[in-house]
């Protein structure tokens, strides 16, 4: 995730969100029934769908999985070998709307609710944590239509969810150390690149 750059995104906006008024509203390639796909590009590793209820308006679910692995091994007797794993889940479903901005382009603006969650375990020292987030998104973008058929998609998106983790650690005797976390996160998803196909 990045820093919060809002203002220089909003600024970029403004005159997008012009042009889309003034576009002809039948201008989309949409029709209410029609279904999408779409897949991120550049490590987005992300797979959605579309269920348009209009020209203009479709549902879309989007889940992401991401899942990395480590182990270091120091060649030396005194010291063990090191391993760490982690999870990343992230799932979202809102209502996107499209506006016509200029022939081939078309504005993208989504909202809806996000919910993750992260699970990890890390050796020697039996290490497990888990961090469960809960909240709202929103995302601005543009659409290049390629052919009717198929998009080219930029966009830039803000999560704002609340975080319930813990983070446990085996000790001696068979107690248990627990550390737990509680808070609300405000975070980017920086510039996402898409495919869209539509059937």
């Amino acid at each position: 995730m990045h820093a919060l750059r809002l203002p220089a995104a909003a600024l970029l906006l403004v005159p997008v969100a012009a042009r889309a008024q003034r576009a002809a509203p039948d201008s989309l390639p949409f029709s209410p029934g029609q279904w999408g796909i779409e897949a991120g590009v550049g490590g987005g590793g992300s797979v959605g769908a579309l269920k348009f209820l209009s020209r203009a308006t479709a549902l879309a679910a989007n889940l992401a999985v991401n899942y990395n692995t480590r182990t270091t091994d120091p060649q030396l007797a005194s010291v063990p070998v090191s391993e760490f794993s982690n999870t990343f889940v992230t799932a979202t479903l809102g209502v996107r709307h499209y506006s016509p901005v200029a022939r081939s382009i078309g504005a993208l603006f989504t909202v809806g609710a996000a919910l993750s969650r992260q699970s990890s375990h890390a050796n020697p020292g039996d290490i497990r944590g888990h961090e469960t987030d809960v909240g709202a998104f929103g995302e601005v973008g543009l659409s290049y239509f390629v052919l009717p058929r198929l998009t080219l998609n930029g966009t830039y998106g803000l999560t704002v969810q609340h975080q319930d983790g813990a983070q446990l650690q085996n000790l001696l005797n068979s107690q248990v150390s627990t550390v737990k976390t509680h808070g609300w996160l405000v975070q980017t998803t920086g510039v996402r690149a898409t495919v869209g196909i539509f059937f």
